[in-house]
């Protein structure tokens, strides 16, 4: 069951580490994932990474 379905995750520092595998987690369970960090190149390729309408910002 995704729990988040028509919910938004905004993650702060998810292009690594952690805050990339909480990105994925939310991701998972339904949620539209918001990535940001401090380094915009890494924050796309997370986006690009998790799919799903995720969006680097």
């Amino acid at each position: 069951m995704q729990r988040l379905t028509g919910k938004i995750a905004l993650v702060i520092g998810a292009a690594r580490g952690i805050g990339a595998v909480i990105a994925e987690a939310y991701s998972a369970e339904g949620a539209q994932v918001w990535v940001t960090d401090i380094d915009l190149a890494f924050a796309n390729s997370m986006a690009e990474r998790i799919g799903r309408g995720a969006r680097a910002l």
